[in-house]
């Protein structure tokens, strides 16, 4: 992938129990007939750490408000195609193999972080004034993210995020607090 990178940095201690070390990639950029940008899609990391199978997965997904349906798609393909190499090393050989998401449910730790490039559907001006008023739970009411979730057009697997308590932080102009540049 040409931007998209994932490194798993441990202590000795720790890394003295890790074993069945393996990585992937899934490019989900353009496709130009002859070749394809990676410039987009997701990169793998897998091992067992004191005989836990765990996973490390960092995406960067397609941009802009009006790609929500390409980003669903990506996540998709992410998610239903992924698989390992060494999967009789991290689940022992006398289990069948697995991909997608049901390879994602063998893993009993997976840490999935990245860009998913999810905007907001709030105008410029309603998402100012919930910034400025502090409404953090009616900025989410705008999140591409949460609404694709809720209506069903992706499936995240199980996956929770993180309760959000801030307000959003891109588009900060540089050097200046709680201004954006929003039109």
């Amino acid at each position: 992938m040409n931007a998209i990178h994932i490194i798993v940095i441990a202590k000795k201690e720790i890394a003295k129990k890790i074993t069945n070390i393996g990585t992937s990639c899934m490019a989900t950029g353009f496709n130009l007939g002859l070749f394809s940008l990676p410039n987009k899609g997701a990169v793998f990391t897998w091992f067992k750490y004191n005989n836990v199978p765990m996973m490390f997965i960092n995406c960067h997904l397609t941009a802009y408000r009006e790609n929500q349906p390409t980003r669903n798609d990506n996540y998709k393909y992410i998610t239903n195609n992924m698989k390992i190499t060494n999967y009789a090393e991290i689940f022992g050989a006398d289990s069948s193999e697995v991909t997608g998401k049901d390879l994602m449910n063998k893993f009993h730790f997976i840490l999935w972080m990245g860009d998913y490039n999810s905007r907001n559907d709030l105008s410029g001006k309603e998402l100012l004034q919930f910034i400025h008023e502090n409404k953090v739970e009616e900025i989410l009411k705008g999140d591409q993210l949460n609404k694709a979730i809720a209506n069903g057009n992706i499936d995240m697997n199980g996956f929770k995020e993180y309760p959000i308590h801030f307000s959003p932080t891109y588009k900060f102009i540089p050097g200046e607090m709680k201004k954006y540049y929003i039109n």
